[in-house]
């Protein structure tokens, strides 16, 4: 196997393990530490907090590179009619590339960090399960621009 194809073959193999791991993360945090269901702010989730549910978050922030790294591979073996299409897909998949990376880091180190620390003034927009918080939002965006149109 030619090693452009190795690569576009582990990226997509990557892809699909870390999608899955995201996914059955994503299942499994209700099981693992039963969240509020309503918001009540940072104090009420910081009680209930364990660090084991932001795993959806490291599946998703690793997810990033090799999506990144599978888009540019299927861009370089493209032939040239579909070039303007696949490289539309990676302006697409850089701007989901950035909003989720920024996003999950975010999570992990200053909003986990916080909770750990007690530091929780001024939290509240910030926390993944607030849905009036901008965590959502960003997510929101991130996924839909990687999304096919």
């Amino acid at each position: 196997m030619e090693k452009a194809q190795r690569l576009t073959f582990r990226a997509a193999l990557a892809s699909a393990v870390l999608t899955l791991a995201f996914l059955l993360a994503l299942l499994a945090t209700p099981l693992m530490a039963p969240l509020p269901t309503e918001w009540r702010g940072a104090a009420d989730y910081a009680a209930a907090f364990e660090p084991l549910t932001m795993l959806a978050i490291v599946a998703s922030l690793l997810l990033v590179p090799p999506v990144l790294v599978l888009l540019g591979a299927l861009h370089a073996a493209a032939p040239p009619e579909h070039r303007l299409a696949t490289v539309i897909a990676l302006i697409f998949g850089g701007v989901y590339g950035a909003i989720i990376s920024a996003n999950d880091y975010l999570q992990l180190v200053t909003v986990r960090g916080s909770l750990l620390a007690g530091q929780l003034e001024g939290l509240d927009p910030f926390v993944w399960t607030n849905p009036y918080g901008v965590f959502g939002a960003l997510e929101a965006l991130g996924y839909l621009s990687h999304s096919p149109h």
